[in-house]
């Protein structure tokens, strides 16, 4: 497989405005640290840089789910 072009690979959902919870993903997890700005947690914030593009795609996805937790919103 040949790596993509910096110009193609995903953009950060990043919109520095980084504000730490902790929240549960699901129900009887532990809580996991992510920003309520974006969505990603911080072991995802931490190592978006080695990611690959399919992995910082996946990233962005999961990311836009968990803004949809209860008490989330990107911005706030």
């Amino acid at each position: 497989m040949t790596p993509l072009a910096p110009s193609n690979e995903p953009a950060s959902p990043c919109i520095r405005q980084c504000r730490v919870v902790h929240r549960r993903l699901a129900k009887g997890e532990p809580f996991t640290a992510l920003c309520a700005s974006c969505g990603r947690t911080t072991d995802d914030i931490a190592g978006w840089q080695r990611m690959s593009a399919p992995a910082k795609r996946a990233c962005i996805e999961a990311a836009a789910a968990r803004l949809q937790l209860p008490g989330l919103k990107a911005g706030t």
